[in-house]
């Protein structure tokens, strides 16, 4: 049994697709970069910042979709707004973790919109792989970081990325139990996380410490 990492307050049932014109709610439904920087700023400006908060996150997204034998493709979709000087410090690079011995090295995809608009777009070349423990020599592990820095990031700045993590064989054939919390030390707007995989894959995952009206449990086979 392979059980998935996700977990959240609203677990979604397949692709809702852009209508025309465009509301301000549906900029936070919408497959990635399918909106519009103007658009996306101006459901960003619905999203009021928090008092002394360096960031706003306004949307967490995470999709995992499983195969037959286990494998899992790991999808995190996020757009969050620079609010401060300390936020550019600390929110300024993109990165995914993978582990080379049964996983592929993370695909990045990232825009940075500025507050006049400008989209400036993550350039490939600017990322590196390296160990995530090199500097800890007690600790033995393949696990590696591939990431960079984002572009024109500045206050006001609105981040969006996309960090897919493939499965290049199962992490165990007999099956996995794994946990991910969605708990952020700034605001969160919204989060969806979409679980995905065959009938024929027995699956089981729990939402625990949510409250129940703000719950809704889905999931969709393929």
């Amino acid at each position: 049994m392979h059980v998935s990492a996700c977990f959240s307050s609203f677990i979604k049932l397949g692709l809702l697709f852009l209508a025309t014109p465009l509301i301000a709610s549906d900029a936070w439904n919408a497959p990635s970069f399918t909106v519009d920087a103007a658009a996306l700023r101006q459901a960003a400006e619905l999203v009021k910042p928090e008092k002394h908060t360096e960031a706003t996150v306004l949307l967490n997204e995470v999709s995992c979709s499983f195969d037959e034998t286990g494998k899992v493709i790991q999808t995190t979709h996020l757009i969050y707004r620079i609010e401060t000087s300390e936020g550019v410090e600390n929110w300024a690079e993109t990165s995914g973790r993978w582990d080379a011995w049964h996983q592929t090295r993370p695909e990045i995809k990232a825009r940075v919109i500025t507050t006049e608009g400008t989209v400036h777009w993550l350039e490939p070349k600017t990322l590196s792989d390296v160990p995530v423990h090199e500097n800890e020599p007690d600790v033995y592990s393949d696990e590696r970081k591939y990431g960079g820095p984002l572009p024109a990031v500045a206050p006001g700045a609105i981040v969006e990325e996309e960090v897919t993590v493939r499965d290049a064989v199962p992490l165990f054939t007999a099956g996995t139990v794994s946990r991910r919390g969605l708990a952020w030390m700034v605001p969160v707007n919204k989060t969806h996380v979409v679980i995905s995989h065959p009938q024929s894959l027995p699956l089981l995952y729990q939402v625990p410490l949510l409250p129940r009206t703000s719950t809704m449990y889905r999931r969709t086979w393929c």
